[in-house]
């Protein structure tokens, strides 16, 4: 059994959009006593201690975090001491889609007969998966629907470098996972009967059924160019972005933000929203384009701006890998890499990224269903497998 008390100090501070914080436990009020067959083991406030230290970067779209701790703890069992010392990171990120933590920890256990040590990798995943089923009945009014599995997955893997040998016969390596209990939720089935064959019905689809589109199905013809009011509303409905009321917008100050984009607009909410997190801005002639076909290189770049990973991009002036990269707009250049990079985006059959043409419906519906999967899939892969998989 196991009786624990811990209490911290907790600071923080504020740099730009990264939150610091640091956790120093009170020992006035720590308490741990563990007890076995073997006696009972108490913790040495005195002689133990504990630091947590976490770094948070709040992107649009994703809330990215790492951080470091080590602990110290003196446990006392009559005359004999146990000490284990504990140090290592974790990493981990939180987005509509997943969300995901995978600690590096090292640990000994040492007293006056043996020691152990060992390294453990534990991680926690949760994610959005989207299946469709397509229903049995013959006589039935909707062919089938989309329904959202929220799964949660465990699991840690160990290496034990240093083990007393007199006492130990279990491997020196394992791993085990634990699948918790999925929740449903059931997505409405829009009608897209009128576009049934389309190349971009599926891609359509989803974003009806999530509610990234919404209104008239009719109305969201897959040849025809998105505008970038069209573009940006579905973005923020992606990443979930806050977003105030029509009502709490209305303000005299920011009803009018835009020559084109009024506060009477269904839209308006999730354009002060985009440009409230600074991932897209208006024209010189205080106009937002709300009306204007988004170009694909805008559309790329918005996504990964929206993801937070510009960083990851070349020198803004430097090349890409496409054969039209003298067409790219410099502006462009570092987050179309990126976006290449991340898998995005790909290039057509003669290596172009065609930056300046118009990004029609159909497409975008396809690019937001691949931004989507990126953070449902891509995201947990790079913090919990590489992470736990990573050669010791």
């Amino acid at each position: 059994t196991v009786d624990r008390l811990a209490n911290f100090n907790v600071s923080f501070r504020w740099e730009g959009k990264q939150l610091i914080t640091n956790y120093n436990i009170v020992k006035t009020s720590w308490r741990d006593i563990i007890t076995t067959e073997a006696g009972t083991f108490t913790l040495d406030p005195t002689l133990s201690s504990g630091t947590i230290t976490i770094i948070e970067d709040r992107t649009p779209g994703v809330n990215y975090y790492r951080g470091d701790f080590s602990w110290t703890l003196v446990y006392l069992n009559g005359d004999a001491r146990t000490t284990v010392d504990q140090s290592g990171s974790f990493y981990g990120y939180d987005c509509p889609w997943s969300s995901t933590e995978t600690h590096r920890m090292s640990v000994s256990v040492m007293n006056d007969d043996w020691g152990l040590q060992y390294e453990i990798r534990p991680s926690v995943t949760v994610n959005k998966v989207l299946q469709y089923t397509r229903n049995e009945p013959t006589a039935i009014s909707f062919e089938g629907n989309y329904k959202e599995v929220l799964q949660n997955i465990a699991g840690l893997k160990y290496d034990i470098y240093v083990k007393p040998i007199t006492s130990w016969d279990e491997p020196d390596a394992g791993e085990a996972s634990i699948q918790r209990e999925n929740t449903f939720e059931q997505l409405p089935e829009p009608d897209l009967s009128f576009m049934r064959g389309n190349a971009a019905e599926d891609d359509i689809r989803k974003l009806f059924a999530m509610k990234i589109l919404d209104g008239d199905p009719y109305y969201y013809m897959p040849s025809q160019a998105i505008t970038r009011g069209q573009f940006y509303t579905a973005l923020a409905k992606t990443i979930k972005l806050p977003i105030q009321s029509a009502e709490e917008s209305r303000t005299p100050s920011t009803a009018y933000l835009f020559n084109d984009v009024d506060s009477t607009m269904p839209e308006y909410p999730y354009i002060m929203a985009i440009v409230n997190a600074g991932i897209a801005y208006g024209r010189d002639t205080g106009d937002f384009g709300f009306e204007e076909p988004i170009q694909r290189q805008e559309a790329f770049v918005v996504l990964v701006r929206a993801l937070g990973l510009t960083n990851l991009g070349l020198n803004p002036t430097a090349a890409t890998f496409f054969s039209d990269d003298a067409q790219i707009a410099d502006w462009a250049k570092r987050e179309i890499s990126v976006a290449l990079q991340l898998g995005l985006i790909a290039p057509d059959s003669e290596g172009r990224v065609m930056p300046e043409a118009y990004i029609t419906k159909g497409e975008a519906a396809a690019l937001f269903n691949t931004f989507i999967e990126y953070m449902r899939n891509v995201l947990v892969s790079d913090y919990a497998e590489h992470i736990v998989n990573i050669a010791k």
